[in-house]
C-alpha cells in the first residue's frame, strides 16, 4: 500500500507460527525488561528515513511471533512502569537488528 511515508508492509496477526528472521509481524510488546519488542528494519543496513512504513517487530523473548534480539546486541537497558506508560530505554549494537551503523535515528510513527 503507498502511503505518503512509503510503503507499508506486514501484519499485526501474530504468533509462533510465523516467528522467524524473516517475520512481518509488526506488533510489539512491551512487558518488562526481558520481555520487550522494538521496531527496526527488515533488511540488513537499512536507515530510518529510508523505509519507515517497512519495520517489523523485533523483540527479545520467543513466542511472539517476531524477529528475535540477540542478547548480545543489548549494551545497558533500563526499564520504567508507571500509572500511565511503560518505557524500555537502552544502548543496542543496531547493526545487529539491520540498521545502519551510521544511522541515527529519526521519528518512527507506528500504527
Amino acid at each position: 500500500m503507498g502511503l505518503v511515508r512509503g510503503v507499508q508492509v506486514g501484519f499485526t496477526i501474530c504468533n509462533l507460527t510465523i516467528e522467524n528472521q524473516d517475520s512481518l509481524c509488526q506488533t510489539s510488546f512491551i512487558n518488562n525488561i526481558k520481555d520487550f519488542c522494538l521496531c527496526a528494519a527488515i533488511k540488513p543496513n537499512s536507515t530510518v528515513g529510508d523505509i519507515e512504513g517497512e519495520m517489523a517487530a523485533w523483540c527479545m523473548k520467543p513466542s511472539h511471533g517476531m524477529h528475535l534480539i540477540l542478547k548480545s546486541a543489548l549494551k545497558g537497558v533500563q526499564f520504567m512502569k508507571t500509572p500511565d506508560y511503560v518505557q524500555a530505554v537502552g544502548f543496542i549494537d543496531q547493526m545487529l537488528i539491520n540498521w545502519n551503523g551510521e544511522d541515527y535515528g529519526g521519528e518512527m510513527v507506528q500504527i
